[in-house]
């Protein structure tokens, strides 16, 4: 298990696998801890140097200045036998039987550990993680196309890696996650269903967004944001249909009951008021009549 640096992290506290700098520098320094081959440790130098705003390892200390990106290193053994048997001896071992294609290059057959696979993929990329497949000493940019599990247990039994150019978009399922508070949903008692919880974009693997966020602030009951409604990072394109529901304010049996009870009093409100003006003008009416036959 090798160490790399992440500085400056932007996090208040460290979160798990991750230690505090001792050199002083604080939260705004820490380590994560990878099972993946990584390069040498490289030690914290030291606190931010007074004034500067600049860490001693030249990256911007605090939460200013984006972490450098870091390089998601994977070794796959490309002498793994196949067949049946085989893959079971492998995943005994702790090993994952793999398959490496795309790019007009021939699929090769590789096997990675488990729980090198398992840290590369616990990124905030998560899935979409794009992971250099280390072969024979020589690095393919690749992502996770398919994970195959076992039916019952779940346990992972084959993964498919798909070569990418880094210059050239990609199509990967991004996680759709709901924001903000639909007041007028709740104010009549609705509910926000969401339908589509992942979008297929096409992107490049370098800009590939953890998430795709859908603002449910504005939203009523019988409103529905579609995919072209959907805001997008710059550089990522939606090959979802467009037309395609992601979210939508539904009617519930208590919204039809407020409706009903509200319909009902204001049919009331009006039938008072309407009672209220014969009543009044039959009363102007006595009253004329008296002055008249008091005048006589």
């Amino acid at each position: 298990m090798g160490d790399q640096v992440l500085h400056p992290s932007g996090t208040d506290q460290p979160g798990p696998g991750r230690q505090r700098c001792r050199s002083g520098c604080g939260p705004e320094y820490t380590r994560r801890l990878f099972a993946f081959p990584a390069a040498p440790v490289a030690a914290c130098p030291g606190p931010v140097r007074p004034g500067s705003g600049k860490h001693p390892t030249g990256g911007t200390a605090g939460k200013q200045g984006a972490p450098p990106a870091m390089e998601l290193v994977l070794t796959a053994d490309p002498t793994r036998p196949t067949g049946t048997r085989p893959s079971r001896r492998l995943r005994r071992e702790g090993k994952i039987p793999a398959v490496v294609y795309g790019m007009g290059a021939e699929p090769v057959a590789v096997s990675v550990v488990w729980r090198e696979l398992r840290q590369c993929l616990k990124t905030e990329a998560g899935v979409n993680a794009v992971i250099s497949l280390d072969i024979d000493g020589k690095r393919h940019t690749s992502i996770v196309k398919e994970i195959q599990r076992h039916p019952v247990r779940r346990d992972v039994i084959h993964v498919d890696f798909l070569r990418v150019d880094p210059t050239r978009p990609v199509t990967v399922d991004v996680p759709i996650v709901v924001t903000g508070e639909a007041k007028k949903v709740a104010a009549m008692q609705g509910i926000v269903d969401q339908q589509m919880f992942s979008m297929a974009v096409s992107v490049r693997p370098d800009s590939i967004p953890n998430e795709i966020t859908v603002d449910v602030t504005d939203l009523d009951i019988g409103d529905v944001i579609t995919v072209a409604q959907v805001a997008l990072p710059a550089g990522v394109e939606a090959v979802s249909d467009a037309d395609a529901t992601v979210v939508q304010g539904l009617a519930t049996r208590s919204t039809v009951m407020l409706r009903a009870e509200a319909a009902k009093s204001a049919k009331g409100e009006g039938e008072g008021d309407g009672e209220g003006a014969p009543a009044a003008e039959a009363e102007a009416g006595e009253g004329e009549s008296a002055a008249a036959e008091g005048g006589e």
